[in-house]
């Protein structure tokens, strides 16, 4: 299985057009994000992180301060297996037009375990369209989005804390 690993990484203060941060074309099946940061990272449209087809696992890293100038979310998954995420650290993130901190579309499930989403800021849409979604002790602090789950199976929220969290439609 062709395959990328990105460990102990930092990406700052990059930008990016479109639909390009980190991208993974149609060919790498896995990405493996370990012990990374993304830190004040800007793309126009798409994504910090950015798949059309692959498994994405994220593992000990750190979304801080990134900006979605147009559609899109700081990790942005389409038409992919899987999205895991386990201790890692979303902050700050922001998309300005349609977009959120995740957005995942068309994908078989998604897991977040012992995370933290906080002061993230996303406008329109911030969803997971996922069979199975898995939210396992993680926390959403203060962020101003909307967290919209469609087209599931299956939704195991555990052991969360959500506080001061705030839905904003335009």
């Amino acid at each position: 299985v062709p395959k990328v690993i990105i460990l102990n990484c930092h990406f700052a203060r990059n930008s990016a057009g479109e639909h390009k941060g980190i991208y993974s074309p149609e060919i790498v099946k896995q990405v493996w994000i370990i012990g990374s940061h993304f830190l004040k990272n800007t793309v126009f449209k798409g994504g910090a992180v950015h798949s059309t087809s692959s498994e994405y696992f994220v593992i000990n890293s750190t979304f801080a301060s990134n900006k979605i100038l147009s559609d899109g979310a700081t990790v942005f998954m389409e038409n992919s297996g899987i999205l895991v995420s386990i201790n890692s650290l979303y902050i700050g993130n922001s998309a300005y037009t349609s977009g959120g901190t995740i957005v995942c579309q068309n994908l078989e499930y998604i897991v977040l375990k012992q995370s933290l989403f906080y002061k993230n800021k996303g406008h329109k849409r911030n969803m997971v369209n996922s069979f199975i979604v898995l939210i396992i002790e993680c926390r959403f602090i203060r962020n101003s989005e909307c967290l919209r789950i469609d087209n599931f199976l299956q939704t195991f929220i555990l052991n969360c804390t959500f506080f001061k969290n705030a839905c904003i439609r335009k």
